[in-house]
């Protein structure tokens, strides 16, 4: 049976996000990074040694990255080190993170989806469609009665979703309604009903005026 040190590159980025604790660690790094170990611990209530432990998984599957921190003054010596998340911008590895983090979390995954939504569009050159190509979803966008219509041809997590829809399509509906945020548009992603046929999900996205 594998173990943490070899481990395929993908399965010890999904064993790494299995743990709540480490959920939790990845999404203050995002939020208030750079974090030291001691400002780590202190808002996660974890002692400084807890720390470290979840920090060095996700540094083995690249999921952040130390660096020195600034010196202190009147405190020679080395700096400590500080840390920040490692954040892939599309494909499978960056989907199969932010299913796992949904999968181990204890939040609303709508609200997980757009946490990620809004950190991984690029704007001043995005759209929600080229944000859903290029992680692989083979989006297709038409005009509606009330909106766009986006027929998603391809899921990622197809299997997991007929057993998770709960979790899988409310992630990515969240990961819409967060792009859509962050680029401005001037739509709301209403509803994403999955699967209505066996390789196609559809977005509903209303204007919002």
């Amino acid at each position: 049976m594998p173990t943490g040190s070899n481990l395929d590159p993908e399965a010890l980025q999904h064993r790494a996000r299995a743990h709540p604790a480490r959920v939790r660690l990845l999404r203050l790094l995002d939020e208030l990074g750079p974090l030291d170990v001691h400002e780590l611990g202190e808002r996660l209530g974890l002692r400084p040694n807890g720390v470290r432990r979840h920090l060095a998984l996700l540094l083995r599957a690249g999921l952040v990255a130390a660096k020195p921190g600034s010196a202190r003054p009147g405190r020679p010596g080395r700096r400590r080190l500080r840390y920040v998340p490692v954040v892939r911008r599309s494909g499978y590895p960056l989907l199969a993170d932010m299913l796992a983090g949904a999968l181990a979390g204890d939040g609303d995954p709508v609200e997980e989806g757009a946490r990620w939504g809004r950190r991984l569009v690029e704007p001043g050159g995005d759209s929600l469609t080229a944000l859903l190509d290029r992680l692989g979803f083979a989006p297709e966008a038409s005009a509606s009665d009330d909106g766009i219509r986006v027929d998603i041809h391809r899921c990622p997590f197809v299997e997991t979703a007929r057993e998770h829809p709960g979790v899988v399509c409310s992630l990515h509906l969240g990961l819409m309604r967060g792009a859509l945020a962050e680029l401005g548009e001037p739509f709301q992603a209403e509803r994403l009903d999955p699967l209505v046929e066996p390789t196609l999900c559809v977005g509903h996205l209303r204007r919002t005026g």
